[in-house]
């Protein structure tokens, strides 16, 4: 019998991507049992993703729904990533999937993975830092939820065009690598 097979997918940003983009991933979804025997998101699945405790976004759902029914056939594990980390428990306590804010070790075809979506890991700019320390802190969180959905969203579609990466050169993009390999090398030496 071959190793289990692990797929994994990123960076979808749904919403913001074309929507051609959502329906190729839906067909990718329907396609997945075929391909593999767990299926990784590691993060960004949506350029924003916030979940109510009883409101989730309507542009996610037709992708929940092709999710939803993948998971009846493969475990999915979920990675929040710097867009989509606010989860308020519709992935795990809805449809079954392993959700994790920021990382998650596992394993898969007997080694251990620890998935980590990275953005924010290791970026040295300290603005950027303060956004990632902020945006993970219980009270950020609630105060956001204390908004009506409408409101929320709509104050995140003026904020998105500020915050969100600005199209950057070969040269930083190669520095930033850099820094995560040494980041994941420094954590495989001390696991």
């Amino acid at each position: 019998m071959p190793d289990p097979t692990l797929v994994v997918i990123a960076d979808a940003h749904l919403g913001a991507a074309p929507p051609q983009t959502e329906r190729d991933l839906i067909r990718f979804l329907a396609a997945m049992p075929d391909l593999g025997d767990l299926l990784l998101i590691n993060g960004d699945l949506f350029d924003f993703w916030f979940s109510y405790r009883r409101v989730i976004p309507r542009h996610g759902l037709r992708v929940a729904a092709a999710l939803a029914r993948l998971r009846e056939q493969v475990p999915i594990i979920m990675i929040g990533g710097n867009h989509d980390r606010w989860d308020d428990a519709f992935w795990r306590d809805d449809l079954g999937i392993d959700f994790a804010p920021d990382q998650r070790r596992f394993e898969a075809a007997g080694r251990q993975v620890l998935a980590v979506h990275g953005d924010g890991l290791t970026d040295p700019r300290f603005s950027a830092r303060m956004l990632h320390w902020l945006i993970a802190r219980r009270s950020f969180v609630a105060s956001f939820r204390a908004l009506h959905p409408d409101l929320a969203f709509r104050l995140v579609d003026k904020l998105a065009p500020h915050l969100g990466e600005q199209p950057v050169d070969a040269a930083v993009l190669a520095a930033a690598a850099e820094r995560q390999r040494a980041w994941a090398e420094e954590s495989l030496e001390q696991d």
